[in-house]
């Protein structure tokens, strides 16, 4: 018997077996090699030995000459009829579904019908149109498939664009009911899904197949995520865009990258710089070989890491073809090494890997003349700068928009915006952005020029999906406050929290006096287990709350600029451009020691020691009543 850690062995994994080759034993087919093929959980006690007969029922058996070319292919026979045996085995336990006298075996693992004996003719139920109770198709007889005028859109009369309108002579439309998977394999779905047959009878396969809280989550508006070297940023699928989700740093734009796109990998692989988490981009710059401080990460299709998004883009039911892809809130986007995406390239679709030797040159910014100075037209930073001296820039955020173009007042002597005014300052105004610098607008948002000079600044600029849902769908933005969702509504004046009714949320009244300059954001002490805002006794505080934490929000007319505009009697779309808009928002968790509570509670502690040591309490001065104390800052 052959141990596991025979001396006089050498031994080998291949396919879920061991094999084991005798020390002696050579390389070319000989009678006298031994090699003994276990399969791995029977290993070491039951083998079978290669070149050896043993088909006869007595006498002496037959041995053949034999090498490890033998032993492996005995394997792979052995797999192979085990696998036709287990396939044969799977097809008589499957569930049977006759489609217009044709029977078809049901795959609950890769939610399809196929046709028995046919195994290459499938229908996926990611083509049919669910109604909630069954599934219907348009069937042909012909070709036992779906119809060509199927569409898996309409529930009504099948069309198709670019289909004829009629069906072909012979071959009439068929529509197909199939039941719903928890009916046609209860068993199955109990397996695969993990639920009960009660919840099959009781909820329907949207239901036990689609991952609710995050269908849930994102029908409130909570964004998908994607992690780029540390740095979060919301998928937007309506824009192709990647949006910093703490506001900070630039909007990734990958229509501008579509040179990076990989149709073998039906990815983009991006240079993210580490240290910045900033997207370089080394095909035009040059900088291809000496990126050291990046790392290539993969970004799917945006449609593929949030396909609800997508189908509201598209204009279908939001759980449209859920039930067959893996819902998440978060990505984590795979990282290519160095040495695997150099090779990949060669055998890759890119766009720019065709034109690397082909040194893009660097364009010349435009200028626009202000009372005789020329200044350079910076669209990636929204800004004018003197040319000549680059450190005089003018912010767009200090303009004025007035729909069409942009005014503000101009210094003759300083040649920018005065601090006081003076009778030589003028009003000076300049046309949009995408009239200074259309090409410049064009590759920042992935956009033809032409595509560029048809739309307006307020077009490119501000989220368009996210505009009509506040505008004209009446979406109210959220915020995500310690793991509870709150509800921004600027008419009620508060932050109203999601399915909780016991608590009074947070009114804005009531935390004004919390507004930070410095952080400008507010930073107030929150009850996670009430979900209210709660304040605190500043005089008498000795030590940090143990039941409440200190949360970081920003001024209502961020959170939600339109129902600010509109609760104010401004124009809807002030601001606009310069705020943006959003519909989520995560609330930053601040450790008590960051904010003004520990210097409070030190002199808290030594105003208590001097009392202590003077044996009387301190008299402080009777404070007005007549107004309430709204506290003191943290």
């Amino acid at each position: 018997m052959v141990k596991k850690d025979d001396p006089d062995y050498v031994f080998e994994e291949y396919k879920g077996h061991t094999i084991a080759s005798h020390k002696n034993n050579v390389a070319e087919k000989d009678i006298n090699n031994l090699i003994i093929v276990y399969r791995k959980e029977e290993f070491p006690e039951y083998g079978f030995i290669v070149g050896l007969d043993d088909s006869k029922m007595s006498g002496r058996r037959k041995s053949f000459p034999h090498n490890m070319e033998d032993a492996k292919s005995y394997i792979d026979w052995v797999v192979e009829v085990r696998q036709k045996k287990e396939a044969a085995n799977l097809d008589k336990e499957k569930p049977t579904v006759m489609i217009e006298g044709t029977a078809f075996l049901f795959d609950i693992d890769k939610i399809t019908l196929t046709e028995k004996g046919n195994p290459a003719n499938n229908i996926y139920f990611s083509s049919m149109r669910d109604y909630g109770t069954h599934y219907e198709f348009d069937y042909s007889r012909v070709s036992k498939k779906f119809h060509v005028l199927h569409s898996p859109y309409l529930r009504n009369k099948p069309v198709v664009l670019g289909n004829p309108i009629t069906a072909p002579e012979g071959d009439p439309v068929v529509t197909v009911k199939i039941p719903c998977i928890g009916e046609i394999d209860p068993d199955g779905m109990c397996r695969k899904y993990g639920c009960t047959k009660k919840d099959i009878a009781e909820k329907t396969d949207f239901e036990i197949m689609v991952d609710q809280d995050i269908f849930e989550r994102r029908m409130d508006g909570i964004p998908v995520t994607i992690d780029l070297a540390g740095k979060r940023f919301e998928i937007d699928v309506a824009g192709n865009a990647l949006r910093p989700q703490d506001g900070n740093g630039e909007t990734i734009y990958l229509n501008a990258l579509y040179d990076y796109f990989s149709i073998d990998r039906e990815a983009y692989q991006l240079f993210c710089n580490t240290a910045t988490s900033k997207i370089e981009d080394p095909f035009r710059d040059g900088t291809l070989n000496k990126r050291m401080d990046c790392v290539i990460v993969e970004v799917p299709r945006l449609s593929d890491l949030d396909p609800i998004g997508a189908n509201r883009v598209n204009g279908v039911e939001p759980g449209y073809g859920l039930m067959y892809r893996t819902l998440s809130m978060y990505h984590d986007p795979q990282i290519l090494p160095w040495e695997e995406y150099s090779n990949s390239m060669k055998n890759q679709h890119h766009w720019a890997f065709q034109n690397l030797n082909a040194s893009p040159a660097k364009r010349d910014l435009p200028t626009e003349k202000i009372e005789g100075t020329d200044f350079i037209v910076d669209v990636i930073k929204f800004e004018l700068r003197e040319k000549g001296n680059e450190q005089n820039v003018i912010s767009f955020k200090d303009m004025t928009d007035f729909g069409e173009g942009y005014s503000f007042e101009y210094s003759r002597k300083t040649k920018n915006i005065p601090d006081v005014y003076e009778k030589s300052d003028v009003l000076i105004e300049i046309p949009e952005f995408v009239g200074l610098d259309p090409v410049g607008m064009a590759q920042k948002y992935g956009l033809t020029v032409e595509e560029v000079k048809a739309k307006t600044d307020f077009e490119l600029m501000v989220d368009q999906y996210a505009f009509d849902m506040r505008l004209n769908k009446g979406r109210l933005p959220t915020i995500d406050i310690a793991g509870q969702l709150f509800y921004v509504d600027i008419r009620m004046d508060m932050l109203r929290p999601k399915d909780d009714f016991l608590s009074k949320g947070i009114l804005f009244d009531e935390i004004d006096h919390y507004f930070s300059e410095e952080r400008n954001a507010y930073l107030i002490p929150y009850d996670p287990k009430k979900h209210e805002f709660r304040e605190l006794d500043y005089d008498k505080i000795t030590e940090f709350p143990k039941d409440l934490i200190a949360v970081q929000f920003p001024f209502q007319k961020e959170l939600d600029p339109i129902g600010w505009n509109r609760q104010g009697g401004w124009n809807i779309k002030d601001d606009l451009k310069k705020i943006g808009v959003k519909g989520h928002f995560n609330a930053l968790t601040v450790p008590w020691q960051e904010t003004y509570l520990p210097a409070i509670i030190k002199e808290n502690l030594e105003r208590q020691k001097k009392q202590e040591q003077k044996g009387k309490p301190e008299i402080k001065t009777k404070e007005n009543t007549t107004r309430k104390s709204r506290g003191r800052k943290m």
